[in-house]
């Protein structure tokens, strides 16, 4: 009996014990940090028209959540004010899985809130689709709005998707770039960087090419942080990039040409992520290995030693002839036109750095479409900067493949950047067998191919550099500059080094690609870079020697205690005298294919009024042209040249009629000259 007492006593602590460790494991289950985001859905409003229509959203999940624990959608929005009710509505939907719909209708105050909570079981690892679809009407009869401008539901851009979720804050190296970047805010990097006092260039340059990488993974994202060489006293989460024997941190025994990476803090203090090695190679190998997702997945702990540099397959593809683009190469492997009547879709290309082209430039559509469509009603229209250029009709004789290839007019060849639009009619039949409450994407589609080309042929239509998305640096062969060259002032500060950050993240954002740095600090510019397609100046008004190197090329240089100007900017001398930077594009006078961007500042405060700019997205898109002045009240004004500043184009038509003329002349000179001899002999 006291055998059988002791056995159901221990039983019975077991239980209570496995009870208990059940229940620690349930409250410690999602015991991370809890984090609340409101996430702006969109950059700029929205519109759905016509009867049918949708916006589309994508939120990615990430790894490093360890629960959503609330997740909903704040969709602001307004109509027009003879919507039907009863007969229109919005719906959205989660991957494809509805989840609400409400009435629209006239509204006073004019934009209505729909909040919708989104279920964490709907959602899956990666991205996830959240489209907001509206059917709407203004009549009982839905084709009437097919083409009607007042069938409408704006979606505001302030609409937002609250998240509050637990987040590990154990910080594992695999979860690299989080914390230090967090892509759910609208400032996305949320991390100090570091450098050494007195950094090497080579320390720089490995920066430059970390945040760089940030640029990329976040295009759309506000950049606003400092690159310093101090931080004592500084709060928050940290990054520090250099030399392991500079940064005061034990180097784990790391040999020569060795890279570390380790992580120290977390999760009851703020983390510090030292990117370092032993030598030039050993940081080199580190950056390089936190710029390759592959080898980033590889660090299941806080510290690695990186002893070699990752394999690298470059994914960028290179045009195999100059000037030569694909949709492929440009990110575009298909462009999917599906759905009843009509159905667009457009992109920007940039033209390269300071590459002249030719009226034999040309863009040649490969396409295939769906078989059912009415031929004598179908049709796939490409349209330049809103111009439409050529089209083919969507018969049986292309549906299984077709071909058409059109030129670049005239009038668009000067241009910096073109928008090239692709836009199908699509028909089944008559207006009367159609119902306008249904798309028929399953029907009616045409696919453009990722093979169709964009052709600049070389030739002497000219554009000038622009300080748009500064630091742009697309050569003709369709890869970025290698390297993009930082040319800093012999008297280099935390804001310049901030400055410098702040471009190279915009250089990601822009270039799409990851790509080598130089620094070079001085007067002096190598010879050797001289050449290299993108330079960005940094320097102060009163380095003459450096800025005389540039003087036939700029716009606008220092000279005396005043400004030497060009003809074709002098409307702008009384401007200057209340400016306090002076940013500008020109050709590189070594590369006559190369950029040189410039920044021109008066002092270290004027430098923080230019990080500013490039801090706030609103400021930084009213960078264009080849030259900007900001005020000292911080406006920025773009300034045009009076006439072009550029060489006058010959455009090959007027050159083969000019030829035809003269040819013309010669040969009536000649018959006159005949027929008077033949006059004369008569005589």
């Amino acid at each position: 009996m006291k055998n059988l007492f002791i056995f159901m006593s221990r039983t019975v602590f077991l239980v209570l014990i496995t009870g208990i460790i059940a229940l620690s494991s349930a409250n410690i289950a999602f015991s991370g940090t809890p984090r609340t985001y409101d996430i702006q859905m969109f950059e700029t409003d929205q519109y759905n028209k016509g009867p049918v229509s949708s916006s589309v959203f994508f939120f990615d999940s990430k790894p490093y959540v360890e629960d959503y624990t609330n997740i909903t959608l704040d969709v602001i929005y307004s109509n027009a004010e003879i919507i039907l009710p009863r007969v229109s509505f919005i719906t959205i939907a989660v991957n494809n899985i509805p989840l609400a719909s409400r009435e629209v209708n006239s509204r006073n105050p004019d934009t209505a809130s729909f909040k919708v909570t989104i279920p964490k079981d709907k959602l899956l690892p990666g991205f996830n689709e959240i489209k907001i679809v509206s059917i709407l009407r203004t009549s009982d009869d839905p084709c009437k709005d097919i083409y009607n401008n007042a069938c409408w539901l704006r979606i505001l851009k302030s609409s937002t998707m609250h998240i509050e979720a637990v987040l590990n804050n154990n910080y594992p190296l695999y979860y690299y770039p989080y914390p230090y970047i967090d892509t759910y805010m609208k400032n996305p990097i949320q991390a100090s960087v570091f450098l050494p006092q007195k950094p090497s260039t080579n320390e720089i340059e490995n920066v430059l090419k970390l945040i760089s990488d940030w640029g990329i993974g976040s295009p759309f994202g506000n950049f606003n942080f400092k690159v310093s060489t101090d931080a004592t006293g500084v709060p928050g989460k940290q990054i520090k990039v250099g030399d392991i024997t500079k940064l005061g941190t034990d180097g784990f025994g790391v040999s020569e040409g060795n890279g570390l990476v380790k992580r120290e803090g977390g999760p009851d203090r703020d983390p510090i992520l030292f990117v370092s090695g032993k030598g030039t190679e050993g940081l080199n190998k580190s950056v390089s290995a936190l710029t390759n997702t592959g080898m980033v997945n590889q660090m299941d702990s806080t510290v690695s030693i990186i002893t070699k540099f990752p394999n690298v397959t470059n994914t960028n593809k290179k045009s195999t002839k100059a000037g030569l683009f694909t949709l492929n190469q440009l990110g575009f492997p298909q462009i999917v036109l599906a759905g009843i009547f009509n159905q667009r879709k457009a992109f920007i290309f940039r033209r390269p750095l300071n590459y002249d082209i030719s009226n034999d430039s040309y863009i040649k559509v490969n396409y295939y479409h769906s078989e059912v469509m009415n031929p004598r009603m179908s049709i796939l229209v490409i349209y330049i900067n809103g111009v439409p250029v050529g089209s083919a009709a969507l018969n049986e004789t292309n549906a299984k493949g077709g071909s058409f290839t059109v030129k670049i007019p005239d009038s668009e060849l000067d241009k910096n950047e073109w928008s090239i639009e692709f836009s199908a009619y699509h028909e089944i039949g008559g207006i009367k067998d159609i119902n306008c409450d249904h798309w028929y994407d399953e029907l009616t589609w045409t696919v453009v191919e990722g093979t169709s080309e964009l052709y600049l042929s070389p030739g002497n239509y000219s554009a000038p550099p622009s300080l748009k998305n500064i630091p742009f640096a697309i050569t003709d062969n369709g890869l970025s500059s290698d390297p993009i060259v930082f040319w800093l002032p012999a008297k280099m500060t935390d804001a310049h080094l901030t400055l410098a950050g702040l471009l190279a993240a915009k250089s990601g954002q822009a270039n799409h690609q990851l790509t080598g740095y130089r620094v070079v600090v001085g007067e002096t510019l190598d010879d050797s870079l001289k050449k290299s397609s993108t330079i960005v100046m940094l320097a102060y008004q009163n380095e003459g020697a450096r800025w005389n190197t540039l003087k036939d090329k700029l716009p606008v240089t220092p000279q005396g205690q005043g400004y030497a100007v060009d003809k074709n900017f002098n409307t702008i001398n009384n401007e200057l005298a209340t400016s306090s930077a002076i940013l500008q594009a020109c050709v590189n006078p070594w590369n006559s294919k190369g950029v040189i961007y410039s920044i021109m500042v008066d002092n270290d405060n004027t430098v923080n009024t230019v990080n500013n700019i490039l801090i706030n997205r609103e400021s930084f898109m009213k960078l264009n042209g080849p030259l900007c002045l900001v005020k000292k009240d911080g406006r920025i004004v773009e300034v045009s040249p009076a006439r072009s500043m550029f060489k006058n184009v010959e455009k090959t038509t007027n050159v083969k009629l000019w030829y035809f003329l003269v040819g013309a002349v010669l040969i009536l000179a000649l018959l006159l000259i005949i027929f008077r001899r033949k006059i004369f002999r008569q005589k």
